[in-house]
């Protein structure tokens, strides 16, 4: 009795940690600074351990309805060098840092009260407006057929270096951005169908 009482107490104190988690320690004199990986642990009982997520997030602003993180049209509308704004369906891949986890745990709100919490408000409250920011001083620096076409990789580059610097301070990891299509506004769209029709008609009459 008394050895089986001892690997019932010994048993009590383990607690597992997923490949897909991060744990973080909550003491009675608070959060612990080191959070604790994949494998066994021996946690005394008087310690709580809340898991995290640190597998990689997709965030998606798309003009098609229901495609992206929005419900409605989403795509992100920005001015390039000639002042011509065009829309971008963009994605970002990212994931918190696991060692920052107990940071990310004090300081980020879990507002709706589920698992998921503190990422939707990271993704609501820093992943969107960090990439609308990104987006819109990147794209400034191309005119819209680079934009469009010769020079596309070149501003996904640009964006995931900016949106990076911008999360570190949230502890976030971003691991890609992916600049998926390009739309010019409707008026921009017209004038070149018309410009395209005019030189035809120029043509044909030659």
């Amino acid at each position: 009795f008394a050895v089986g009482s001892f690997f019932a107490v010994l048993l009590s104190l383990i607690v597992i940690v997923g490949p897909q988690e991060v744990g973080v320690v909550t003491t009675p004199k608070g959060v612990r600074e080191q959070p604790i990986h994949t494998g066994w642990h021996m946690i005394a009982w008087w310690n709580d351990v809340h898991f995290m997520d640190k597998t990689v997030w997709v965030y998606t602003c798309a003009q098609a309805v229901k495609e992206g993180a929005k419900p409605n049209a989403d795509a992100i509308w920005a001015p390039t060098k000639d002042g011509i704004k065009m829309g971008f369906d963009v994605s970002v891949s990212w994931r918190i840092v696991g060692d920052e986890a107990p940071w990310i745990y004090q300081n980020v709100t879990e507002n709706d009260g589920g698992n998921s919490g503190r990422y939707l408000w990271l993704e609501e409250n820093v992943i969107r407006p960090k990439l609308k920011s990104a987006m819109a001083l990147t794209v400034s620096n191309y005119t819209p057929i680079e934009a469009y076409s010769t020079k596309r990789q070149d501003i996904q580059n640009d964006i995931l270096k900016r949106i990076t610097d911008e999360c570190k301070q949230y502890k976030l990891q971003i691991d890609n951005v992916d600049v998926r299509e390009v739309y010019y506004n409707e008026k921009f769209e017209e004038s070149i169908n018309a410009k395209k029709l005019a030189e035809q008609e120029v043509l044909r009459l030659e």
